[in-house]
């Protein structure tokens, strides 16, 4: 028996090992259901006893918009958009509304809930916006790693 004969006749062994494992286990006729989503739960704000890391910037990973806490009639008002951001480069504004994000209506909603469509869209965020000026535009944005705005950092004693 060759090296090439044992290698085929190992590869044998473990695809047949694969089919009796396949077949002691059999698929539930149905996939189970889906988890809820987990509540998160509010966090309180706690003073650093130490300095950040010197040299690593702190970052999120987003388009670079903050909302209100909730949505109004129309959907979500921007309460921010950080300067170089996607949103920033497409034109969106403080005062401006996403009436719609990944197809989803935000009127309504909670910022968490908007946030949390945004950090699991794979790809493009599709929106629907509606700007200061109320021109409406459907927009294909993608999430970047950007720096932490100052106001959205822990608190530091030492550096206040």
């Amino acid at each position: 028996m060759g090296p090439t004969s044992h290698h085929t006749h190992s590869l044998r062994l473990g695809v047949g090992f694969f089919a009796m494992l396949a077949l002691a286990h059999p698929l539930p006729a149905r996939p189970p259901a889906s988890p809820a989503l987990p509540t998160v739960p509010r966090q309180t704000i706690t003073p650093l006893t130490k300095q950040p890391t010197p040299g690593l910037p702190q970052l999120l990973f987003g388009l670079g918009v903050g909302f209100d806490r909730f949505g109004g009639a129309q959907g979500m008002t921007l309460t921010r958009v950080l300067p170089d951001s996607p949103a920033a480069r497409a034109g969106l504004a403080v005062g401006g509304v996403l009436v719609e994000i990944n197809g989803i209506v935000t009127a309504g909603r909670t910022a968490d809930e908007c946030i949390r469509i945004i950090q699991n869209t794979d790809g493009p965020v599709r929106l629907k916006y509606v700007g200061p000026d109320q021109e409406e535009k459907a927009l294909k944005l993608r999430k970047v790693w950007l720096p932490m705005p100052p106001a959205l950092l822990p608190y530091n004693p030492e550096n206040p």
